[in-house]
């Protein structure tokens, strides 16, 4: 099986549209991207982009919506409830989706202001890429352990939930 045929839809949606979104408006805001006549290199990035805004949302975005404006209902409460509605799913995609876009719009936004104060310093890649890696170490260091701590509490209520069988 090889990589684009393990890209699901979900990915698709959540990842390469929010990501492309991002891209072309900041290229077309004038800070210096690849160019979409180089589509390999194009999609890549967009889908990058994509994903780190993904992250992003779940990080800090959602959790700040979640405190103000929603309410939470517990990682127990959505497996129990994915198990007797399999509608929820589909309406966690298209949320996400939208975090995402949100996420997306906010980083647009927090870009063009970074470009503007200090665009001259991100002109050189010898400080661009450093800082643009360790902001992408930190984000994806922080999602591991966030899909990490998910992956455990669906193993430990599953072995819960077999022991209890015995």
């Amino acid at each position: 099986m090889n990589f684009f045929d393990r890209i699901s839809s979900y990915d698709l949606i959540t990842s390469l549209i929010p990501g492309a979104f991002l891209l072309e408006a900041f290229r077309a805001s004038g800070i210096p991207f690849v160019s979409a006549a180089d589509l390999a290199a194009w999609l890549l990035l967009a889908y990058a982009l994509g994903i780190f805004c993904n992250r992003v949302g779940s990080l800090l975005i959602e959790p700040q919506i979640q405190r103000f404006v929603t309410r939470n209902h517990g990682y127990a409460d959505y497996v129990r409830a994915t198990q007797n509605d399999e509608r929820i799913e589909s309406l966690v995609e298209k949320a996400t989706f939208y975090r995402t876009m949100l996420t997306a719009a906010v980083v647009y936004l927090v870009g063009i202001l970074v470009f503007y104060f200090l665009g001259d310093l991100f002109k050189d890649p010898t400080v661009a890429i450093p800082i643009g890696a360790v902001i992408a170490l930190l984000i994806f260091l922080l999602s591991f352990l966030k899909q990490e701590s998910f992956i455990s509490k669906r193993v430990k209520k599953v072995t819960d939930e077999q022991s209890n069988d015995i």
